[in-house]
C-alpha cells in the first residue's frame, strides 16, 4: 500500500505521542521538508514484516475498526491487539528520533528508553544478549549493577529494548 498522506494526529499516534493542536500548525504537504518526512514514515512502515505493516495500515490509514481487522486477517481479537501493539512499539522507536527532531519544543519532557540514552548502552546490550534462557532476569539485573552500576526495572524494559530498538 502507498501511503500518500499522513495526518499529524496518526503520525502522532504511530510515533507513540498524544496528539493535540501543535500537529494542526504543520506546513503545507507541498513542502518539500514536510515530503521528506513523510518520506521517513513510508520507509518506517514498510519496514514492518508483512503482518504487523498490514495491520497498521488497516488500522490508522484504511480506518478500519479492530473487528474488521479481525475478519480480513482471519485472527481472533487478541491476535489482532497484539499485532497492533507490537507494530505501534516498533514504530514509535523508529520515529522517536524523527518527531522529537520536527517538534523539539514539544518533546523536550518525552522520556527515551532509559537503555538508549545510557552512557554504557553497548556494554549493557552485551550483557542483556548474553542472557541464556535458563538464567532469570534478576540475574542480568544484578550482572548489570555489578558491571554498570544500575539495573532496569521492571525486566520489560530490557526484553522491549533489545526486541524493539534498532537504534538509540
Amino acid at each position: 500500500m502507498s501511503i500518500i498522506f499522513v495526518d499529524h494526529q496518526t503520525l502522532a499516534k504511530l510515533a507513540g505521542y498524544p496528539s493535540d493542536s501543535i500537529w494542526q500548525n504543520e506546513k503545507s504537504k507541498n513542502d518539500t521538508d514536510y515530503l521528506a518526512f513523510l518520506d521517513t514514515v513510508r520507509q518506517a512502515v514498510n519496514s514492518l514484516d508483512d503482518k504487523h505493516r498490514r495491520v497498521i495500515e488497516m488500522y490508522f490509514f484504511e480506518n478500519l475498526s479492530l473487528h474488521q481487522i479481525e475478519q480480513e486477517m482471519e485472527q481472533n481479537c487478541h491476535q489482532v491487539q497484539k499485532l497492533l501493539r507490537e507494530a505501534m512499539l516498533m514504530l514509535k522507536y523508529s520515529l522517536t528520533d524523527v518527531v522529537r527532531n520536527r517538534w523539539p519544543e514539544r518533546f523536550k519532557e518525552v522520556n527515551r528508553c532509559p537503555i538508549c540514552k545510557h552512557p554504557q548502552r553497548k556494554t549493557i546490550e552485551k550483557i542483556i544478549k548474553s542472557k541464556k534462557e535458563a538464567e532469570s532476569w534478576g540475574t542480568i539485573s544484578k550482572r548489570l549493577k555489578k558491571k554498570v552500576g544500575e539495573t532496569f526495572n521492571p525486566p520489560s524494559t530490557m526484553i522491549n529494548h533489545i526486541k524493539y530498538h534498532k537504534k538509540g
